[in-house]
């Protein structure tokens, strides 16, 4: 088990192999090998929080621990955290459902390669960056999601295979390249707000999406865009901007 705790005192019954001593409540560590626990991340399983822990960023902490399966969250107060950039980064096996508050600004990478994660996909209302948020994530259901305030989706839902509902851009989004690349069960019309300039290859493998393509009026790329997109109807959309629609259609 890897514990948060106030203290130095050891559950009866159990060993302490390696502690930390700092205030992990209110620091934001730059990059993802920065957290002291790094190298011990893959020996990590089970995660509990013994007391009330009200984080303001944990991003990065469990990156690469691919053998993380479970956290318990019962006294994890979400509240106040605003970062969860790559923090389950190739966990591969962690299980339940994703987490987000809505002070959250920064997502990027945060369930990447989280295969057996399921649930519905969550974004924070203040959510600005979900690169890569979601990727991998086979077994996540439910429909996506995407804040008013998010700039960049490019990769967000990459190969999420279960996802379901219809797509979403807001309309500050201005990168969705890969967006929603190989979500094959999302049904309904594909979106795209008028910020968007790099569309490359959103809806590639979407074959059950329908109704019309669009295309906002700043896109510039639109590679694969709408490749093997078979149930599409209504008239082809290309914006005045665009220099690259190869294999767009």
């Amino acid at each position: 088990d890897f514990v948060f705790q106030r203290g130095n005192d050891v559950e009866d019954g159990k060993t302490l192999s390696k502690s930390w001593t700092d205030s992990f409540e209110d620091i934001e560590y730059p990059t993802s090998n920065k957290v002291p626990w790094y190298s011990y991340a893959k020996n990590i399983k089970n995660v509990d929080f013994l007391y009330e822990f009200s984080p303001h960023s944990i991003g990065g902490w469990f990156y690469n621990a691919a053998n993380l399966i479970s956290i318990d969250f019962t006294n994890f107060n979400i509240n106040r955290l605003t970062q969860m950039w790559s923090t389950f980064y190739k966990c591969s096996n962690l299980v339940g459902s994703p987490i987000c508050s809505n002070n959250v600004v920064k997502m990027s990478h945060t369930y990447y390669n989280c295969y057996k994660l399921t649930g519905s996909p969550v974004c924070g209302e203040n959510t600005v960056n979900m690169t890569y948020a979601y990727a991998n994530c086979y077994n996540i259901t439910g429909s996506p999601v995407c804040g008013d305030k998010v700039t960049n989706i490019s990769s967000a839902y990459h190969t999420c295979r279960n996802l379901t509902g219809s797509p979403v851009c807001s309309e500050n989004v201005t990168n969705a390249a890969f967006a929603y690349y190989d979500c094959s069960k999302l049904t309904g019309a594909p979106a795209c707000g008028n910020k968007v300039t790099n569309m490359q290859a959103m809806y590639q493998g979407c074959y059950n999406l329908t109704g019309s393509p669009v295309c906002g009026s700043n896109v510039k790329t639109m590679v694969y865009t709408y490749a093997y997109c078979n149930n599409l109807t209504g008239a082809p959309a290309c914006s005045e901007n665009v220099t690259n629609m190869a294999n767009t259609y």
